[in-house]
């Protein structure tokens, strides 16, 4: 058992099978761990969150990659834009957008977005002749 950088999460590192029937190969894991109350009194029941393979999100404490620019292209038969950009394995993007750098809040248009540790796009249909957007990580 490992614990985050920051103390917050912990982790279990094993490994597992690929499938019943054969003991070899083997792949590594790495998932999380906790602990919840027995419903029947007794001692903390440790929980596995595993084994997973799928990405999984980082640690609490390591923030997303960093962002980079939004590539954009218009899609005319669609009335929309096409935004692309670089993105962390295991973290979720939402896109915002707003009508005036100098007024109002940034509203959500997607969220729950996963990265996928390369270029994502989505697109979005254009509503005002005049659109600011971005993408944060969430």
């Amino acid at each position: 058992v490992v614990n985050s950088p920051d103390g917050s999460e912990m982790f279990l590192c094993y490994h597992t099978h690929y499938d019943l029937a054969n003991v070899w190969p083997r792949r590594v894991a790495l998932d999380r761990v906790w602990f919840e109350a027995d419903p029947l009194g007794g001692s903390d029941i440790l929980v596995l969150n595993g084994p997973t393979v799928a990405p999984q999100p980082y640690p609490s404490s390591i923030p997303p990659p960093p962002i980079g620019n939004i590539a954009m292209a218009w899609l005319p038969g669609a009335n929309g834009l096409a935004l692309t950009w670089s993105t962390g394995s295991g973290y979720d993007y939402a896109l915002q957008s707003k009508a005036s750098l100098t007024n109002g809040d940034w509203v959500a248009d997607m969220t729950g977005i996963p990265g996928t540790g390369g270029d994502v796009t989505v697109t979005t249909a254009v509503v005002q002749a005049q659109s600011f957007y971005r993408v944060i990580s969430e």
